[in-house]
């Protein structure tokens, strides 16, 4: 049964939730702002589901074990703007959700570099959000750069680019990291260096640290030229996500 979590319940949540995508992204939630936090809710079922809900929106992390008709009442009853999970839990609770393939790293270090981006976070916001519309449902740049530094400090989210003549020419951010696993978001490249290699050379960058640091990493893609671009540099697909509004 689904039951909301405090303080005391958090090492047993972390211990049962994996470090695939969907548990490193729940994860990662709890790390980041706690349990006891004012702005995140947690329910969990231990062993099978755990739910976070931040900022409005819901991830869930989902087993085979998972009561889906009780998680359909818990999302119906607390309310949240959109709930995030693997598609095939997704199809038992709704019927209308986009989606779209989960890959993972399997390739070797690469001959990449890319460098700390942290004093380029506007242009790398702006960056994303003129490539990639609808990536920052927030209350725009201050309140991303809030969330995202609050995680970078505590090493669940970096971000780094590839400059050249001393403009950001692309970008790679992680939006979440464990111990073990990290995901790959917000990469992007400037439209004036684009078929340069740049995006390829940011990302293999990002996972060449990842690598070194042992761990697993993951993307979550919307599209078949975006799965084009990261099998070509050694991503594999793995899974499926899913989104659905409410």
């Amino acid at each position: 049964m689904l039951k909301y979590a405090d303080i005391s319940d958090k090492e047993c949540i972390l211990g049962f939730t994996d470090d695939g995508a969907f548990g490193t992204k729940v994860k990662a939630i709890i790390n980041a702002y706690g349990i006891d936090s004012s702005l995140v809710d947690v329910w969990f079922d231990e062993g099978k589901t755990v739910a976070v809900r931040f900022d409005g929106a819901m991830a869930l992390y989902c087993t085979p074990e998972t009561d889906t008709e009780e998680l359909r009442q818990l999302i119906k009853l607390v309310g949240c703007t959109a709930v995030f999970c693997e598609r095939r839990y997704a199809g038992l609770l709704t019927e209308n959700f986009r989606h779209g393939t989960v890959m993972k790293y399997a390739g070797e270090k690469e001959n990449a570099h890319c460098e700390d981006a942290s004093e380029n976070l506007r242009e790398i916001y702006s960056l994303i959000s003129e490539n990639i519309p609808g990536s920052f449902p927030g209350d725009g740049y201050m309140y991303w750069l809030s969330d995202f530094m609050h995680r970078s400090l505590r090493g669940l989210s970096r971000a780094r680019c590839v400059k050249e003549n001393n403009s950001v020419a692309a970008c790679c951010v992680t939006s979440a990291e464990t111990q073990a696993a990290a995901v790959i978001s917000g990469v992007a490249c400037a439209k004036e260096f684009r078929s340069r290699g740049f995006g390829r050379q940011c990302v293999l960058g990002v996972t060449n640290e990842l690598i070194d640091e042992m761990k697993s990493v993951y993307v979550f893609v919307l599209n078949e030229n975006a799965a084009g671009f990261y099998k070509k540099i050694g991503f594999e697909e793995c899974g499926e996500w899913a989104e659905y509004k409410i």
